[in-house]
């Protein structure tokens, strides 16, 4: 079996870092270090190692090819990404630094980048003011002919701030070409966790363009009061195209905020397509019934036409539990999940998403630090990804640094079918798994590191790679 190896390093992801002060730079946004960093995990009563493999099954190998590195002399974060059905891989993140044929507008700027089927970078955009711009979720439109990017601006990026950080999102080709800006917030801050296409649609008299965008904010949006603290909120970005000649184009933003008198964090969304937004993520409160203890898991059900909740589910432990990320399953009848559980490990389930109960939910104990930041399914397997520190993971290896998993389980009482590993190849710098695709025999991971990743050198601090693997 080879030994995998990829890179990247590990930043401050929203809420779960646990990264040195001197890792990165000090004025980091917010959003990328407020929760509190995990504590030792302890063993699970459910834990069977014999579920467990330090390696991929006897019938698996893998090669890799890796795509050129995107960094600067400084500090350079990818943060999430996306592929076509032709096998481009379009990212977005932010840095500290100026990328090829740009300046820095000062503080952190945005970028967007897309990468071959051949993992060749093809272009690069960087987006920014003279305060804080940060990349934070990006998505393909129904045609695969758009981009639609969003993120946070301390500055007046695409509009005037309206008080502390505010979203921004654009719409562009696929080829580069901006056509749709828009920032709007309130007079307090707002972050932005993750986002969705929404629908296509058509009246009489106009083709109408929807994005959705989900974070938190500290503020209260039009219609709204704070419930306390931080709300969560999703939003509805709507473009409409009049069927006139010349067309007359107008956009619309509506934000549905809910919350409870703790810190209520969404970290992910789904849209079903048709009906339903589904949002999840953490609470320090109580949405639904009581709080367990810490920050509980929660997921939530709204309508799509106005926003109105249908169903949610809060749960969790005396511990703090952090749902990270989910996906749909190969039915499309539940929301797959995973995250992390102080003092328990990475945590996995599924929620029907007819009523959101839990169905299942399983804990995968280790000895260490961990984070999980995305997840994924081919239909047979639900792979977990991002990155580990502070000993082995389950029998992997530590290399002294932050190192990226790979964990693939088929759901349900079985934990665990295989668990792989990344690390950069000098072994001695931070790496930190973003986002993770697998079509066919295809496995693409979006990593940052501070080391060298194979004939790339790092450019100088950290810098995101993209690299593909093959199963065999």
């Amino acid at each position: 079996m080879k030994t995998l190896f990829c890179c990247m390093s590990l930043f401050l992801f929203l809420f779960t870092s646990c990264v040195d002060d001197q890792s990165m730079p000090n004025d980091v946004d917010p959003n990328l270090a407020m929760a509190p960093a995990p504590g030792i995990v302890e063993p699970s009563p459910e834990f069977r190692p014999d579920q467990l493999q330090a390696d991929l099954p006897e019938n698996l190998a893998m090669i890799g090819t890796f795509g050129e590195n995107i960094g600067t002399s400084s500090y350079d974060e990818m943060t999430d990404a996306v592929r076509d059905s032709d096998g481009n891989i379009f990212v977005t993140g932010y840095t500290y630094g100026s990328l090829p044929g740009y300046t820095n507008a000062g503080n952190t700027d945005a970028f967007v980048a897309k990468y071959n089927s051949s993992m060749e970078l093809i272009w690069v955009r960087q987006i920014g003011t003279s305060s804080s711009d940060i990349g934070r979720a990006i998505a393909l439109d129904d045609t695969e002919s758009y981009l639609y990017i969003a993120g946070h601006t301390n500055g007046s990026l695409y509009g005037t701030n309206a008080g502390g950080s505010d979203i921004f999102y654009l719409k562009m080709t696929i080829n580069n070409s901006i056509s749709v800006t828009r920032q709007f917030g309130t007079s307090s801050s707002e972050y932005v966790t993750d986002a969705s296409y929404g629908l296509s649609s058509s009246t009489p008299s106009a083709y109408i363009y929807t994005f959705l965008i989900t974070g938190y904010t500290y503020g209260a949006f039009s219609g709204y009061s704070n419930a306390g603290s931080y709300d969560g909120f999703w939003a509805k970005c709507q473009e409409n195209v009049g069927k006139t000649f010349p067309p007359m184009i107008t956009y619309s933003t509506t934000v549905y905020q809910f919350g409870s008198t703790g810190a209520d964090y969404p970290m992910a969304l789904y849209f079903d397509g048709s009906s339903y937004v589904f949002t999840g993520g953490y609470t320090g409160g109580a949405l639904e019934g009581s709080n367990e203890g810490g920050y509980d898991s929660f997921m939530r059900k709204a309508a799509y036409s106005n926003g109105a909740q249908s169903a949610i589910n809060q749960w969790g432990t005396v511990r703090n539990d952090y749902l990270k990320t989910m996906t749909v399953n190969s039915d499309g009848t539940a929301l797959f999940f995973s995250g992390n559980e102080t003092g328990n490990g990475i945590i996995m389930g599924q929620c029907a998403m007819s009523n959101l109960y839990t169905t299942w939910v399983n804990h995968v104990p280790s000895a260490t630090y961990y984070n999980v930041r995305d997840i994924t399914t081919n239909g047979l397997y639900y792979y977990i990804t991002g990155e580990y520190f502070g000993g082995t993971f389950f029998s992997l290896p530590y290399t002294s640094d932050r190192d990226v998993f790979v964990l693939a389980t088929t759901g349900g009482s079985r934990v665990d079918e295989w668990c792989i590993r990344y690390w950069d190849g000098d072994n001695a710098a931070d790496d930190a798994g973003v986002k993770i695709f697998i079509d066919g025999t295809d496995f693409i991971s979006v990593v940052n590191s501070y080391g060298d990743v194979g004939a790339d050198e790092n450019k100088g601090s950290l810098d995101g790679f993209v690299r593909e693997w093959t199963l065999y």
